[in-house]
């Protein structure tokens, strides 16, 4: 008992020593199509709790491209084919603001790695590299196969029954004498 309390405490302080995670900014959706232009929304909390996030500047690899920013209320954006920039806002602690930018994207499928730097009203700096997901072409529309899968599922569905009967009948009959 007493080494089950020395370990349950050691396991408590040491969770307590352990910095918070921060926060960071996330990109929604996680994936875009190959070829196409699509809205991309970099969430982004203010995870500092003596400064406020007042600038956004997001760079994209090569083989992206940003076609438009869009500035959310009380910022103002702007952009290039490899970088946005937001400015002119604030996100207070504890607060997000989402960042949306259409990105076009060519190639074959691949992960790409975004370069966010956050800029705080006191000159420091956070960097963050999200991934973006850039899917094949053809991966937004699926085949789709409905009628295959009513039968399957009507097929496993017939099968758990035969068991359950089967199962039932075997316990109802009385064990045999030897």
């Amino acid at each position: 008992m007493r080494r089950a309390l020395l370990i349950l405490s050691a396991v408590t302080v040491a969770a307590a020593l352990v910095p918070p995670a921060l926060a960071h900014v996330e990109v929604r959706p996680a994936g875009i199509e190959s070829g196409t232009t699509a809205t991309v929304t970099l969430e982004t909390p203010s995870e500092r709790e003596d400064g406020s996030t007042t600038r956004l500047v997001l760079t994209v690899p090569d083989d992206v491209e940003i076609v438009a920013a869009q500035a959310p209320a009380g910022w103002s954006a702007t952009h290039d084919a490899g970088r946005a920039t937001w400015t002119g806002g604030r996100i207070a602690e504890g607060a997000t603001t989402d960042f949306s930018v259409e990105i076009a994207a060519s190639g074959p499928a691949r992960t790409v790695t975004l370069d966010v730097l956050q800029g705080y009203d006191d000159g420091a700096e956070a960097s963050w590299t999200p991934s973006l997901v850039v899917l094949p072409a053809d991966a937004a529309a699926p085949n789709q196969h409905l009628g295959r899968a009513l039968i399957a599922s009507a097929v496993g569905v017939g099968a758990v029954a035969l068991a359950l009967v089967v199962l039932r009948r075997a316990r109802r009959r009385p064990p045999r004498d030897a």
